[in-house]
């Protein structure tokens, strides 16, 4: 079963996605800050209570640069 909802942020596994180019940090920043996260973030629910990070890297670092220690999040059952 899928489901929306706000999970903590150090509860997330970023394994070994690497991405060097992070845009345009400042705006991603901005847009959280004026009306929020448009896109949830995807990840992949595990056995021992933590996430594992499907997409939404940098929105995750747009949000630890305001302070913010949840995210909303698309979770999807470790099955699917």
């Amino acid at each position: 079963m899928n489901k929306f909802q706000k999970i903590p942020i150090d509860k997330i596994i970023i394994g070994d996605r690497i991405r060097k180019d992070h845009g345009n940090m400042d705006f991603f920043v901005q847009t959280i800050l004026l009306v929020g996260l448009i896109e949830p973030i995807a990840v992949k629910s595990k056995s021992d209570g933590r996430y594992l990070l499907l997409a939404g890297r940098i929105r995750i670092l747009a949000h630890e640069s305001l302070g913010l220690k949840e995210i909303y999040a698309h979770i999807v059952n470790g099955d699917e």
